[in-house]
């Protein structure tokens, strides 16, 4: 395999990492909550690991030299296909069950987030970072 794919492959590796830890998490038959309501952390979490995985796939797409727009469809696709073989993998783990909320969830998470991402890309000059720091260099 020549350098410069395996170069583009390795763009892959945060999303591998993502996946590894939402395996593991899953694989687990009580997920900690840290005192916190079950529901609200199992919402949360799904949003974020789901919403982190598609940023991940994202950008590894990207770097395959594929334009933005599709590079989210591929990263929106592989999430949820993803957020799929997880509710089949958490159907064999004692404790857990397979929930088709929470592919729903899974896909909402992965939605938003790439949303986000594209509105920040497209609207630079909008973004709340830089109308904080530009407030800030005001004077009274």
């Amino acid at each position: 395999m020549p350098a410069a794919h395996r170069a583009k492959l390795l763009w892959f590796l945060p999303a591998l990492a993502v996946m590894l830890a939402i395996f593991s998490l899953s694989s687990q038959q009580r997920v900690p909550t840290a005192g916190f309501n079950t529901q609200i952390v199992a919402v949360a979490g799904h949003l974020a690991a789901y919403g982190v995985l598609a940023i991940a796939l994202l950008i590894a797409f990207e770097q395959k030299a594929l334009p933005s727009r599709k590079a989210a469809l591929w990263a929106f696709g592989g999430s949820a296909a993803y957020g799929l073989t997880d509710e089949i993998h958490q159907y064999f783990v004692p404790g857990r069950q397979a929930d088709p909320i929470d592919l729903i969830t899974n896909a909402i998470g992965a939605a938003v987030f790439l949303w986000v991402i594209m509105c920040m890309r497209a609207n630079p000059a909008q973004s709340v970072g830089r109308r904080m720091l530009a407030q800030s260099r005001r004077r009274p």
